[in-house]
């Protein structure tokens, strides 16, 4: 009876399946995936764009695969290699994935990313692409003749920047709005060195500028008595600026104009009274200017006026010179700079 149970359960044991350590075929195909990593290579032996380009390029390829779905980064499991060549009037571009290889050709650098789009679709697909036709050759580099456009002939579009080719420097806009405070004097009337404040415009012609500003100034003596000598003065003022740097991010300049002003206040002088006059004065200007290649900067100048009119002294009816009215400066200027775009000559 023993040898006879024995053999029942020998026979069940070699009957039941034994347990599978391999995975089947859509499990591994799952699992596959699932580990899958890409990363985008560039082929530089074949690429003719420039760094700058291939950075851009590789980020923008990067960004269509992660939002086609695939996972992008390191370790990198499955290389996306793509290359991009100057033939004719565009740019040709290989991709190569998956064991495939596929091409297109975009005719200017910024519709290079809707071909990575349709690449990546037909590589993941794995529909079939048609070849683009190969472009025409591109003609010898020569240099440009000169032309003299007729009445007739279409005005010239704006001509795109040279595929590999630096950014040229960003142009920097004509105007600056500027507010600059600091201390004023009248030496020859009052000693005391007191607050000044400019708020102004400026226009600018390669060396040359416009400079358009207000002046407010309020001057008073040293004497704490309660008669104390004070001038309330007022400008406006048209002066003609020269940079010794135009191109540099920053340079000193001159100026020199001609302005409008009126001065109000008190003086004991021949005895205490009020004083009033106005008429035209003669602006002249040294300083300093920074981050010219900036929205914001920084100005520092000191300056000069000379009034060509007198100071009627109400209570003895005598006219009184006022003499150079002398001020030091600092402040801030703004302009609009364009933002670079590397996809755009016409922003720079």
């Amino acid at each position: 009876m023993m040898y006879v149970s024995t053999w029942i359960l020998s026979l069940v044991l070699a009957s039941s399946p034994a347990p599978s350590t391999t995975a089947t075929a859509p499990e591994r195909a799952e699992r596959a995936e699932r580990a899958e990593r890409a990363c985008v290579a560039l082929d530089e032996a074949r690429d003719q764009l420039s760094p700058v380009d291939r950075a851009v390029l590789k980020s923008t390829l990067e960004r269509v695969l992660s939002q086609s779905g695939l996972p992008v980064g390191s370790p990198c499991d499955a290389p996306w290699r793509v290359s991009h060549q100057l033939r004719g009037d565009g740019i040709w571009i290989v991709l190569e994935a998956r064991g495939r290889e596929v091409e297109a050709h975009a005719s200017a650098l910024a519709g290079v990313p809707h071909e990575y789009e349709r690449l990546a679709k037909a590589l993941l697909s794995g529909a079939p692409l048609a070849r683009p036709a190969p472009p025409s050759p591109a003609p010898t580099v020569r240099a440009p003749a000169a032309v003299t456009p007729s009445a007739s002939s279409p005005p010239f579009a704006p001509r795109p920047r040279a595929f590999g080719a630096p950014l040229p420097p960003t142009k920097r806009p004509p105007w600056l709005l500027y507010l600059k405070l600091g201390a004023g004097a009248v030496p020859r009337l009052l000693e005391n060195t007191t607050a000044v404040g400019a708020l102004g415009y400026r226009h600018r012609w390669d060396r040359w500028a416009v400079d358009l500003v207000s002046h407010v100034a309020t001057m008073d003596s040293a004497d704490e008595q309660p008669f104390a000598e004070v001038l309330d003065i007022a400008s406006l003022r048209v002066s003609g600026q020269y940079l010794f740097s135009p191109d540099s991010p920053e340079s000193w300049y001159a100026l020199g104009g001609l302005g409008w002003a009126r001065t109000d206040g008190e003086l004991n002088e021949p005895f205490f009274d009020f004083v009033q006059g106005e008429g035209l004065e003669l602006a002249f200007g040294v300083g300093y200017e920074l981050r010219r290649t900036r929205s914001l900067r920084f100005l520092f100048e000191l300056g000069a006026a000379w009034p060509l009119y007198t100071l009627d002294h109400f209570g003895s009816e005598t006219g009184i010179e006022m003499g150079p009215v002398l001020t030091l400066t600092a402040g801030v200027g703004w302009t609009r700079m364009p933002r670079a775009d590397p996809w755009n000559y016409e922003s720079h």
